[in-house]
């Protein structure tokens, strides 16, 4: 059955088809009309394994809350003569939603607009962007990894979470120092039991990037017991997926979780554990390994990770045992 929402963007595309195929050559594309198109790209590209599909669900938040309800019928010839009102709106999100809202929205119609231009959907639209006048905030790297004693009260929030797959995820985040979109769509295929290693074949940066993770009893662990909650919830999807979910693509597509609930996830788990890897005196060199940072510098381009998996391992359990040691509980 297809909903106002299906239909409409059904209707924009066959009026932007018109457009491109020269049927109607006066008629101005809007801007809603734009991120129809795009958001359908972005459709095709999640589909055929070339985009994450956290693109698309940051995209449509940032169009459909910040812009759209003020926007959707301008043309988008009218917002690039426009700068200075579109630099208007960007403070306005910002005073309202905040600095990081206010630049990624921005970022948002900046993609549409190009995307617009690129494959000509008008012609002739001007090479100014919307966003050429917008004064961008000033983004930082945010400090907000745990210490050991901090661990253990956020533990207790994890275990209240009511999905057990979210909690071992999370957990997970925790012991590996993952990045969160890399993780949510691991897959059972690419355990290695054997050599106690999960591969991670597209992460950030793509295939040449792959590696493969080495894997503390901790982590094993926290694996076998996100298998047996997945079965429990997700059973289809649980045999591809390690973190099952009832998604159109099987796996979990959300890792936030409210701060309220859950006070650290993602990135400040990430950043939690390269501060455990330090205080457990890791080398700089095994840290950009284990977290899969590229390694600089052309000695560092000599490595193969592959060829000390013995010594990855031992070191991803000193990470480990510090982590659960503040956990205060049996793992």
């Amino acid at each position: 059955m297809l909903t106002q929402g299906k239909i409409a963007r059904i209707e924009a595309l066959e009026q932007i088809k018109a457009v491109r195929d020269g049927i109607d050559t006066k008629r101005q594309v809007t801007l809603g009309e734009a991120w129809t198109d795009y958001r359908a790209r972005l459709v095709r590209r999640i589909a055929d394994g070339r985009q994450s599909d956290l693109t698309l669900v940051a995209y449509e938040d940032k169009m459909n809350r910040l812009l759209l309800p003020a926007w959707r019928d301008w043309p988008l010839r009218d917002l690039s003569d426009d700068a200075a009102g579109v630099a208007e709106r960007h403070r306005e999100i910002t005073r309202a939603h905040g600095p990081y809202s206010a630049n990624h929205a921005m970022r948002a119609l900046r993609a549409v607009y190009r995307h617009a231009r690129k494959t000509r959907l008008e012609r002739g639209l001007p090479a100014e962007l919307p966003t050429d006048a917008v004064q961008w905030n000033r983004e930082t790297r945010r400090s907000t990894g745990m210490s050991q004693r901090e661990l253990a009260g956020w533990h207790s929030q994890l275990r209240a979470l009511p999905n057990p797959v979210r909690q071992e995820f999370h957990l997970f985040m925790l012991l590996s120092g993952s990045r969160p979109d890399a993780l949510r769509r691991a897959r059972w295929a690419d355990l290695d039991v054997a050599r106690r290693a999960l591969h991670f074949p597209d992460p950030k940066g793509g295939a040449q990037r792959a590696f493969y993770m080495p894997l503390s009893r901790a982590m094993l662990q926290c694996l076998w017991r996100a298998r047996r909650a997945g079965r429990f919830m997700h059973g289809h999807a649980a045999r591809t997926y390690i973190f099952p979910a009832d998604t159109p693509v099987g796996c979990i597509a959300e890792t936030k979780e409210r701060r309220t609930v859950l006070s650290k996830w993602g990135v400040d788990l990430r950043q939690t554990y390269r501060t455990a890897a330090l205080a457990c005196a890791l080398g700089e060199m095994d840290v950009h390994i284990l977290m899969n940072h590229s390694l600089g510098g052309v000695s560092a381009g000599y490595i193969t990770p592959s060829a000390i998996m013995d010594h990855l391992r031992a070191q991803q359990e000193k990470v480990s045992a510090y982590l659960v040691s503040g956990l205060n509980v049996k793992n």
